[in-house]
This record gives C-alpha cells, sequence and structure tokens, in this order.
C-alpha cells in the first residue's frame, strides 16, 4: 500500500473512532451596524471513546480527540495556494453536548475559511469551491454531517454543495481584527 493510501486508512480509522460529524455555518461580522458574510465555518465533532471513566473538560482524551480532529482538518484542506484562508481553531479545554448528536462529550475544531488578502470582501466563488471540497472531502472519509448515525462498517455518500447567498461580489462587507 502507498504513504497516501495508508494515511487515508489511518484518518478514516480517526473518523470511525472518534465518530467525528460535521456541520457548515456562515461566518458572519459585523460592518456598519449590518451583519455581512465574511466567509465560512465548518465545525468538526469528535467524541471520547467510551469507557467507564466520564470526561472531565481538558482532559488527555479531550486532547487525543482534538489531536485527530486536527489531523483530519489539515488532511481536507485544499492543497494549492488560493485567494482563501483557512484558521483552525485552538484547543479550547470545552466539552460541548447537543441534543443533535444524543448529549455525547465533543470536542470541536472549527475551520474557518475566509479572503485571504481582503477580510472585508464578502464570500465569492474562490470561498464557496474551497467549502464545497472540503464537505466532499469529509464525506468521502466518513465523517458525517450533524449526527452519527452509523454503525461500523457503513459508509455514506451524499453529495451536497454550497451556492453563493449574495450576488453581489466583491464589495466591501467586513472587517476582521486578527
Amino acid at each position: 500500500m502507498s504513504l497516501l493510501g495508508e494515511m487515508q486508512e489511518i484518518i478514516e480509522h480517526m473518523v470511525d473512532r472518534y465518530q467525528v460529524c460535521w456541520d457548515v455555518y456562515p461566518h458572519d461580522e459585523m460592518w456598519n451596524g449590518a451583519r455581512i458574510q465574511t466567509g465560512f465555518d465548518v465545525e468538526l465533532y469528535g467524541t471520547h471513546c467510551y469507557n467507564e471513566q466520564h470526561p472531565t473538560p481538558g482532559c488527555q482524551q479531550c486532547l487525543e480527540v482534538y489531536d485527530a480532529l486536527q489531523a483530519i482538518a489539515l488532511n481536507i484542506l485544499p492543497e494549492e495556494r488560493r485567494p482563501s484562508r483557512y484558521e483552525l481553531s485552538p484547543f479550547d479545554r470545552s466539552i460541548r453536548y447537543s441534543h443533535m448528536r444524543k448529549d455525547r462529550p465533543d470536542v470541536l475544531l472549527t475551520i474557518t475559511i475566509s479572503h485571504r488578502n481582503h477580510p472585508m470582501e464578502c464570500i465569492d466563488e474562490c470561498e464557496v469551491r474551497c467549502l464545497n471540497e472540503i464537505k466532499q472531502k469529509l464525506r468521502d472519509i466518513g465523517a458525517e454531517q450533524r449526527t452519527w448515525n452509523r454503525q461500523k462498517g457503513e459508509r455514506t455518500s451524499k453529495t451536497e454543495t454550497c451556492e453563493l447567498p449574495n450576488p453581489k461580489l466583491g464589495s466591501p462587507r467586513s472587517f476582521r481584527h486578527r
């Protein structure tokens, strides 16, 4: 097996082990009193491996889940340089519970997709293209959207794309301090 094949297998194993789910939300900023969409937030959720211990925020298992989510995130980002940039959220020592994911103890990593050089610009075709590629790569490795429904060994193959919500492209839309 090739090195790339082995890496893909390791990533898929992490997805199964930590039951990785994902969702996408608009990344909004305020500009002149108006909320403007400047990008997308792709949220990756992974859960602790079940054992008899109840997880505590920031525990060693949380860090293991975060490390797996970070490896997955780095694996699904577009490889070539584009006018978009990708920012990974740091480990925040939190556990999240959501009814959508059956109140399991989740660790979160957010990938923010935005303009590389013009954070005041609204989203354009590049951010949408990057989002769609990331979503497809998540599906390809077996991560599920919103909630983990799959039994061991099952695979899903949904295809869904994102469309630009605003036909005006290239206008000043937001300001972000970084």
